[in-house]
């Protein structure tokens, strides 16, 4: 059963909201010449000025709930919210075949997520010449991600919605710094949008509340991989 929203009330308005457990994780890429003047530095505030201002690159590494664990997604159309169910296909799942299993028919709120459809952690992320990463981590308990789709809501077809996501084990080097060193509290694809009438559409804004921890640290380049630097601790004064 439809019920009324109490987030959003507007008219001619259709809004996805995506909610669950989720990390924020931000990645600056720096330079061998910022890293050594870390070494110098024993104040973790003063690491990190250092680091926002002289970083190479950075990328928001994921932000949303895990598609696979605990997630919500909710349609508000014209201010009634409903919650969909979410259908998980691939090549050899087709939609067809998962809504029928499922029993859900295709007037029934849903939304399709296929797996053979996902961005790839890290595919433009450029480390060429850049050896050391540093990452700020948050886990929280409680995400919501929101975004609105500029159609007109009379018009809103389920089966033209799906959802998108992030694969993070993509073997791309930001993956193999983050994933592989478990830093990612065991998230898989982190939700990032959806696609409507063939469209992509991201969430514009997050909130979350009750963080279960924070962490901050640098992963470095060798010749085994990338792997946590212990010659420089955040943990002191945070």
């Amino acid at each position: 059963m439809s019920k009324k929203s109490i987030t959003n009330s507007t008219k001619n308005l259709v809004q996805v909201l995506a909610t669950g457990f989720g990390s924020n994780v931000w990645a600056y890429a720096i330079n061998d010449e910022t890293y050594a003047q870390l070494l110098k530095l024993d104040e973790p505030f003063e690491m990190e000025d250092l680091i926002l201002s002289e970083y190479k690159a950075g990328q928001l590494v994921c932000w949303g709930p895990d598609v696979s664990n605990s997630c919500s997604i909710k349609i508000n159309i014209n201010g009634n919210e409903k919650e969909l169910s979410i259908i998980f296909t691939d090549e050899d799942c087709p939609l067809a075949e998962e809504l029928a299993a499922r029993k859900i028919g295709k007037s029934e709120p849903y939304i399709e997520f296929n797996r053979d459809n996902k961005r790839w952690l890290g595919e433009t992320f450029n480390l060429n010449g850049l050896n050391h990463v540093f990452l700020h981590s948050i886990t929280w308990k409680d995400m919501k991600l929101e975004l609105e789709l500029p159609i007109n809501p009379a018009k809103f077809k389920y089966e033209k919605i799906k959802l998108l996501a992030c694969e993070l084990d993509s073997g791309f080097d930001l993956a193999r710094i983050t994933y592989d060193n478990g830093l990612l509290d065991g998230q898989e694809e982190d939700v990032i949008g959806v696609e409507y009438d063939g469209r992509a559409y991201y969430f514009e804004s997050s909130k979350a509340s009750h963080s279960i921890h924070e962490s901050r640290c640098i992963v470095s380049r060798g010749i085994d991989g990338w792997r946590i630097n212990d010659n420089i601790n955040f943990s002191r004064s945070f």
